[in-house]
């Protein structure tokens, strides 16, 4: 029960704040975006523990298309993808976007929903995990003064979301996931 300081090899990235953090399994994780010397960013890095080292490795710099640079959003890991949804950017405009990044290929593609489904509203500062094949996204920021409370969930097999609670539906829906 002591702390200690891990050595750093590879890619380190900078000091950041306002990042995601998402677990691949039980030596590595991912971080995505955040805040880093002023600016927002949209830097992909993996971590792998290895002993007392610590080895980081930049994801997806040649990827011919990109998230915007963008803090506070949300990330989670499922079946070697690393999906990121929302945040903001520089001029804290809010994101309703979903984006895929392969961590074998190293490439991101633009999730396009298709016409006629749910579309999330746009939001910073929500969480997300994965449950059972599904992507779980709650709550967030629209504006200053306005916190969601609804839940999204983004079904992988039909590749669009279900969007459950917030305005003018009832709390109980959330019973029916």
């Amino acid at each position: 029960m002591a702390w200690a300081k891990l050595k750093q090899t590879g890619d380190i990235p900078k000091s950041r704040d306002d990042h995601s953090l998402s677990q691949i399994d039980g030596s590595s994780f991912v971080i995505f975006g955040g805040f880093v010397a002023g600016s927002r960013v949209n830097e992909c890095y993996q971590c792998t523990k290895n002993g007392g080292t610590l080895d980081w490795k930049c994801l997806g710099e040649a990827s011919p298309v990109k998230p915007d640079p963008r803090a506070s959003q949300s990330t989670a890991y499922y079946q070697g993808k690393l999906y990121i949804f929302g945040g903001m950017d520089e001029a804290t405009v809010k994101f309703s976007d979903l984006w895929e990044l392969d961590l074998s290929t190293q490439v991101y593609k633009e999730i396009q929903l298709p016409a006629g489904s749910p579309q999330p509203g746009p939001r910073s500062g929500h969480s997300a995990t994965i449950f059972k094949g599904k992507m779980y996204i709650f709550g967030g920021i629209l504006e200053l003064t306005k916190e969601l409370n609804e839940m999204l969930i983004y079904d992988f097999t039909k590749g669009q979301f279900n969007i459950i609670g917030g305005d003018g539906q009832p709390n109980e829906d959330l019973q029916k996931v």
